[in-house]
């Protein structure tokens, strides 16, 4: 899962902004880490929309690796729509760094569009959590595991 968070990315969730994880588990009215969850979705509606492209994959000469960029474009643009990660944006005055928040968002969900729940997206993030020592009292609290679906 968070193998695909590259060194700027954990930093940017867990020493930089750590409201950006704190934004994926929050409780809104459709439930505890719905923003997570709904990017997963979003991801999960990329990743069948290019599948349903294989042709035109399989038959590229870039081949995989381009769809693997794509996969992460299209979702961070999805993203990047949200009306919730826009106002949080806003309120927490990110603006300049809305295309490397929704890069990462992207690349914590890719490969877990299809997973039951969010669990092993939480363990990984619970793991790299372990390897970062908290710069500050907002050090984001990561859920246990079951808490998302």
């Amino acid at each position: 899962m968070s193998d695909m968070l590259n060194d700027d990315d954990v930093t940017l969730f867990f020493e930089v902004h750590p409201k950006l994880l704190d934004f994926l588990f929050e409780e809104t009215p459709y439930g505890r880490c719905s923003n997570l969850t709904y990017y997963r979705s979003l991801a999960k509606a990329v990743s069948d929309d290019l599948l349903k492209k294989t042709d035109l994959i399989a038959s590229s000469s870039q081949g995989i690796e381009h769809y693997w960029h794509a996969r992460q474009s299209r979702t961070a643009y999805a993203i990047q729509g949200h009306k919730g990660l826009n106002k949080m944006i806003k309120e927490q005055n990110l603006f300049f760094e809305t295309d490397r928040i929704c890069q990462a968002y992207a690349r914590l969900v890719l490969d877990h569009e299809n997973d039951r729940n969010c669990d092993l997206i939480l363990r990984g993030l619970r793991s790299k959590a372990d390897q970062v020592s908290p710069k500050s009292s907002g050090f984001p609290s990561i859920p246990d595991d079951g808490t998302c679906s």
